[in-house]
């Protein structure tokens, strides 16, 4: 009995945490340098994607918020969380970044799948954000104190890891290759918390 071969395409999700974060807004070409280990584990697993002779697709996404999926919480639904009870949230005012609402992520995939398409894909928001502006969005939508949210710098906070400083992402080759068309951080709020 003959077995029909049957070719898959093999989509990998990465991160921003490929890049070194130094100049921020990182083209798919931009190189690679992590800062750490995190990042240095995707830039790895990357590269044995691309050894791979069949069909791949490397999408690369940055801090992903939207409902909670398991329990887990996301940077979103943590703020509304703890200043719902009333705690204070540290949290970052000196990086950079392109968030991506969840169901965002999603659709590109399915895009991905439906174009046939090769290569690496940046898939993340338009809006440049600090996860400080996103904190106080937050906040604000929801009515709650935003006095609770409390800046901090990565010299105020000790993390067991460094991370890149800017990571956004510019989008235009999903835009113009997928139909990629990203909702706004103001919208990705309301869908997610109501």
């Amino acid at each position: 009995m003959r077995h029909k071969r049957t070719i898959a395409k093999f989509i990998f999700i990465s991160t921003d945490f490929v890049v070194d974060g130094i100049k921020g807004m990182y083209k798919e070409e931009d190189e690679r340098s992590a800062v750490n280990y995190y990042g240095q584990t995707k830039i790895a697993a990357e590269d044995l994607v691309m050894q791979n002779n069949n069909e791949w697709c490397i999408v690369r996404t940055a801090l992903v918020y939207g409902k909670p999926f398991s329990g887990r919480n996301n940077m979103v639904t943590l703020v509304k969380e703890m200043l719902e009870k009333g705690e204070e949230y540290s949290v970052f005012d000196d990086q950079i970044r392109t968030c991506t609402y969840v169901e965002d992520l999603a659709n590109a995939i399915v895009l991905v799948i439906q174009k046939n398409a090769k290569g690496i894909y940046h898939i993340s928001g338009n809006d440049v954000l600090t996860p400080y502006q996103m904190a106080v969005a937050t906040a604000e939508y929801l009515h709650l104190d935003k006095s609770l949210i409390k800046k901090v710098t990565e010299k105020d906070f000790s993390q067991p890891a460094k991370r890149p400083a800017k990571t956004g992402f510019v989008i235009s080759k999903a835009k113009v290759d997928l139909g990629f068309k990203p909702i706004s951080f103001a919208e990705g709020l309301k869908r997610t918390l109501e």
